[in-house]
């Protein structure tokens, strides 16, 4: 009980420390889609906590405008867009001054990808120190070996993708796409674009809820097949 109470606390830390230094006012999602088919780009305006709506957004695909649209009552403003190769794309969305950059994934299929739970492998208290057991240049080391092989997908449970966006950067772990787990039915969506997941490192929930997505499943907790650090995790997936 004691160590759930930690857990929370914690993630609760994070959470208000990046609204507090937060000064952004639209918000990107990532997206994920497929080569020569029409994808939805989605962006958000918002107060300090609140959508905020009404307002004109600019969406940019690689740095050219690709329309306008007025954000809903709900804060959110959809863009149809046309993607016409695979990889990541850069995607931004503009309100009055504020910007904000994100990424749009089209995997090329049969390509192998990593879903990695942002909080369960990164932040959760014990978790960092357990992953990092041989350094941190070692273990940075491993993590990019494995991302460099099979390319990665975050999803985050609590901290939500902006949030998430910062803490990637200030750790310097390489850019791909963040969901929110519970905004969207993702295994679907993954199996739909013909994503192949070759491995699951998430928290023992979304293990269980992404069963059908790859047979090789881990987790840094207590449950389960617990791994003891990424250079173990490194030598199972090779």
């Amino acid at each position: 009980m004691l160590k759930k109470a930690v857990q929370v606390a914690s993630i609760l830390f994070f959470t208000l420390f990046f609204y507090a230094v937060s000064t952004a006012e639209i918000m990107i999602y990532d997206s994920l889609g497929r080569i020569n088919e029409p994808i939805v780009l989605k962006a958000e305006t918002k107060g300090f906590f609140f959508s905020n709506g009404g307002k004109l957004v600019e969406f940019f695909v690689n740095g050219e405008p690709v329309g306008k649209r007025l954000s809903g009552g709900d804060g959110l403003a959809f863009m149809e867009y046309l993607p016409h190769r695979t990889g990541f794309i850069d995607i931004q969305a503009r309100s009055g001054k504020e910007s904000d950059k994100g990424l749009l994934l089209v995997p090329v299929k049969d390509d192998p990808y990593l879903l990695i739970e942002i909080e369960e492998v990164f932040i959760k208290p014990g978790i960092m120190l357990k992953a990092l057991s041989e350094s941190e240049s070692e273990s940075e080391e491993d993590i990019l070996k494995l991302i460099d092989k099979y390319r990665v997908i975050y999803v985050t449970t609590m901290l939500g993708p902006r949030y998430s966006k910062k803490w990637i950067n200030e750790k310097n772990l390489p850019l791909s796409v963040i969901y929110k787990w519970s905004d969207t039915d993702l295994g679907e969506d993954l199996k739909n674009l013909d994503v192949s997941i070759y491995a699951v490192i998430a928290s023992p929930e979304i293990l269980a809820a992404t069963s059908s997505l790859a047979d090789k499943r881990y987790t840094f907790s207590d449950d389960e097949e617990e791994e003891e650090s990424w250079r173990e995790l490194l030598k199972e997936l090779e």
